[in-house]
């Protein structure tokens, strides 16, 4: 019998804990400053589009952009013409590098648009262990792309 063992001495999840998944609807003519919750923070944009500053730092975000902020900074949504809706994931991830700011902006593609619907759908039912293993394994995805995009640029 041959054993192949992995080069990895041990596995361990990134992601600690989800603390928020939820949608929201924004009217339009809205601003507002605000810091980032105590942990990491991804969105989707479904519909419409604002400019937004993290840190000084300015981006124009339409439907389709994820965004990931980090804990504690301050976001500056600059007024929108139009209402806003997006979903919005909170989760605890010590060993999550945050990423750069000129880098917090990837358009998401069909499957991602769609893996972030999953994730908020399957949180919305009975938190059994195949929705939790659906909320989890559908935030890692997320990550995945929102890096292999990172990465490629």
């Amino acid at each position: 019998m041959a054993l192949i063992h992995s080069p990895f001495p041990s596995w361990k999840c990134p992601i600690e804990e989800i603390t928020r998944i939820w949608l929201t609807h924004i009217p339009s003519f809205h601003t507002n400053l605000t810091k980032v919750p105590p942990d990491h923070n991804i969105q989707l944009v479904l519909s419409g589009q604002y400019r937004l500053r993290i840190n000084d730092y300015e981006y124009q975000v339409t439907a389709g952009s994820m965004i990931y902020y980090h804990k504690g900074e301050d976001v500056h949504w600059l007024e929108n013409d139009e209402p806003v809706s997006f979903y919005s994931f909170v989760f605890k991830g010590s060993l999550i590098a945050p990423l750069p700011l000129q880098k917090r902006i990837v358009v998401a593609n069909l499957e991602m648009a769609t893996e972030f619907q999953n994730v908020f759908e399957a949180s919305l039912g009975f938190f059994g262990y195949l929705n939790h293993l659906q909320v989890y394994s559908g935030l890692l995805r997320i990550l995945k792309e929102m890096n292999f995009y990172f990465l490629e640029e």
